[in-house]
């Protein structure tokens, strides 16, 4: 159950798991929003917000949800079919939650799926690693879990559709 712009209306929050926004617009194919995070009553007030709005386009849409329970509902049974057991969805929630997954600060390289050695790597979660940081993905359809540095996942290619049918065959098997 991915988001749609149909979901938002003026007014509601939502989290896109590194922050909590509230809904200020929504147009044709974008939603506009300004960040709870960090700012008390007194800057959220508006229009006009003394808080710069952030424009989420259709493209955005995917990671964010409503709530904890519609999170946890796209993580238990993605678009592609995928389904996780109860434990890994419950590594996958744990780990978009946390103190460092918020802090990472390239959240963007946790939406798209990669494809490394013949495997799609779902990333979900980042942590702090010395100097730098390593992304926490699922191989999917292995339900195997691995950690990558986020340079390695950077520099790997996207995902496509082919690469989905593919591993999903060969691990039907």
């Amino acid at each position: 159950m991915l988001m749609q712009i149909s979901d938002f209306k003026i007014g509601v929050r939502f989290s896109n798991s590194a922050q909590d926004f509230l809904c200020t617009d929504v147009g044709t194919r974008t939603v506009a929003a300004i960040p709870l995070t960090g700012h008390d009553a007194a800057w959220l007030q508006g229009p006009p917000y003394l808080v710069k709005e952030v424009l989420f386009t259709e493209a955005d849409l995917e990671p964010l949800f409503l709530s904890v329970e519609h999170a946890i509902s796209q993580v238990v049974s993605d678009t592609r079919g995928i389904t996780y057991s109860v434990g890994a969805s419950r590594k996958i929630m744990e780990g978009r939650f946390s103190e460092d997954t918020r802090a990472y600060p390239y959240p963007g390289l946790l939406k798209i799926d990669r494809f490394i050695n013949g495997e799609i790597y779902r990333p979900y979660a980042a942590k702090r690693c010395g100097d730098g940081w390593v992304v926490k993905v699922i191989i999917l359809y292995k339900e195997e879990f691995v950690e990558v540095r986020d340079v390695v996942l950077r520099e790997a290619p996207v995902a496509k559709d082919e690469d989905y049918m593919v591993c999903r065959i060969r691990n039907e098997k």
